[in-house]
């Protein structure tokens, strides 16, 4: 016959209360305020825009920038009038296309029609550049196929890198803002 084996086990809850959970044991919750991004996974949208409003800190973790409480309660407000996600709303701040004046405290969108065409041209011209550079180094004749090979995948991937920063950085943001002026209209 086996000794009955006596064990303890202490279980800890992370979360923002205490309650006794039943006979044997009581449950203790605790914020954790350490790691914004535990905090961020596990509060809600619409609190985690009301402690942006609230706290420069907080908004500069989630947007990338820090402005006055009446600047970041207007960007707040635009994130949930077009229902914007914080990536979307972190990368028309940085590219221009929300226009914060700090002296005025004006924010409004910017949409910017000559960088979007910019945008293109320039991912043509690099497209002809990138093609014309992969031609010459298919017809090197002193290099073996492999080392062809590998140098034409690099620039196919230095080609598709280019057109995912243009992209990310100057197309996707002008019809993000194409898609909020037609809700604007549509309203």
């Amino acid at each position: 016959m086996m000794p009955a084996n006596n064990q303890t086990t202490t279980q800890i809850n992370i979360a923002d209360e205490q309650r006794n959970a039943g006979r044997d044991f009581i449950e203790y919750h605790i914020r954790h305020f350490n790691d914004p991004k535990l905090l961020m996974l596990s509060v809600p949208e619409k609190e985690l825009d009301q402690q942006s409003i609230q706290s420069g800190r907080h908004f500069g973790y989630r947007f990338g920038e820090d402005f006055n409480p009446n600047i970041r309660k207007k960007v707040i407000a635009l994130k949930q009038q077009h229902n914007w996600t914080e990536r979307e709303v972190k990368n028309l701040l940085a590219t221009g296309g929300i226009s914060v004046n700090r002296r005025t405290e004006e924010v409004k969108l910017y949409q910017d029609k000559c960088t979007y065409i910019f945008g293109w041209v320039a991912m043509g011209i690099m497209s002809a550049y990138y093609i014309l550079f992969i031609l010459v180094i298919s017809s090197a004749t002193h290099a073996t196929a492999w080392k062809q090979m590998l140098a034409q995948l690099t620039i196919a991937g230095l080609c598709m890198a280019t057109f995912w920063l243009f992209n990310r950085r100057v197309i996707a943001p002008y019809r993000l803002l194409q898609r909020a002026n037609a809700v604007l209209v549509k309203n």
